[in-house]
């Protein structure tokens, strides 16, 4: 499993589709976070991360 620690992900698919990955104390941050941040990801371990992900609302 990748470690991967302390780093920020302000764009809004930066882990898509990623695998076997450890976040520890990363952020997720910025104007184009959206909620795809980790979509399609497997086996994502996640440990003092900060999500602050836009959601669009559904009309």
């Amino acid at each position: 499993m990748k470690v991967i620690e302390n780093k920020n992900f302000p764009n809004e698919r930066d882990l898509y589709g990623v695998n076997n990955i450890y976040l520890k104390n990363c952020c997720f941050d910025g104007v184009e976070d959206g909620e795809s941040a980790l979509k399609e990801a497997h086996n994502i371990k996640l440990e003092s991360c900060y999500m602050n992900l836009l959601i669009s609302s559904l009309a």
